[in-house]
């Protein structure tokens, strides 16, 4: 995942995004799918074993 520390998303993340193959996020929408990621990502490192 790319990262900031601040809370928005660094400026690499839609080009990663879309080298990934995944669908493109609308600008109005992006804030919100990056926090929903990075809780996600969160969640399966927290309960990961």
């Amino acid at each position: 995942m790319v990262n900031a520390s601040d809370v928005s998303p660094h400026r690499l993340y839609r080009q990663v995004r879309l080298g990934l193959g995944r669908k493109p996020v609308p600008d109005v929408e992006l804030d919100v799918h990056r926090a929903m990621e990075v809780l996600r990502l969160r969640q399966l490192w927290c309960y990961r074993r």
